[in-house]
C-alpha cells in the first residue's frame, strides 16, 4: 500500500479500521453468533433516518443478512467498487473527527477529481481517533493529513 501525504512526515501507524465503534460493529457483524436477521436489523437501525440512499441500504442489508461465509468488510469493499466502475467514478473513503461541511466536500470532491481525472464520489466515516484533519483513502493510496498521524510521527521521531 502506497501513502502520499500532504507533508514530508514519515508513515503512520494509526488505523481509523481498528476505532472502537468501528470494530465492535465489524465483531458484531463477523460473530458466528446470532442470526443473519439480527445482524440485518442492526444495519437497517444504524442506516434509518435518511442518511444514506434506499438502493444503499438494500445492498448493506442484503450482504449483511447473506454473507455465505466470507467477511462482511470484504464484501462492502468489494460492493462498494463494483458500484462506483459501474458509475465511472472512484470512491474515496474519508475518515474525520467531525463531519464535513458541503463546502469541505465539494473542495475535497473537486481537488481528488482533479487528481485522479474522474469523478470522485466521497464516503465519509466520523472517527474520533483522527483528532483533526482527515485521512482519505481511494484504492490502495491513502493521504493522511490527520492529527493522530502527526503525533504518532512525532513520537516516533522523540523515541528515535
Amino acid at each position: 500500500m502506497r501513502t502520499r501525504r500532504p507533508t514530508s512526515r514519515g508513515s503512520s501507524s494509526a488505523s481509523p479500521a481498528s476505532s472502537p465503534p468501528t470494530r465492535k460493529l465489524e465483531l458484531a457483524l463477523g460473530s458466528r453468533l446470532g442470526g443473519e436477521s439480527a445482524k440485518g436489523s442492526l444495519i437497517d437501525r444504524l442506516l434509518a433516518g435518511g442518511a444514506t440512499s434506499a438502493s444503499t441500504a438494500l445492498i448493506v442489508s442484503s450482504l449483511v443478512r447473506q454473507p455465505r461465509e466470507r467477511r462482511v468488510r470484504q464484501l462492502l469493499s468489494r460492493a462498494m467498487r463494483i458500484v462506483a466502475s459501474q458509475g465511472d467514478r472512484v470512491v474515496a473513503t474519508v475518515y474525520t473527527a467531525k463531519p464535513l461541511t458541503a463546502a469541505q466536500r465539494t473542495r475535497l470532491s473537486d481537488a481528488l477529481s482533479r487528481r485522479y481525472e474522474g469523478t470522485v464520489s466521497l464516503n465519509e466515516v466520523i472517527d474520533p481517533t483522527v483528532v483533526g484533519g482527515l485521512r482519505v483513502q481511494i484504492a490502495d493510496d491513502v493521504i493522511d493529513g490527520s492529527i493522530s498521524a502527526r503525533l504518532a510521527d512525532l513520537r516516533q521521531k522523540l523515541a528515535g
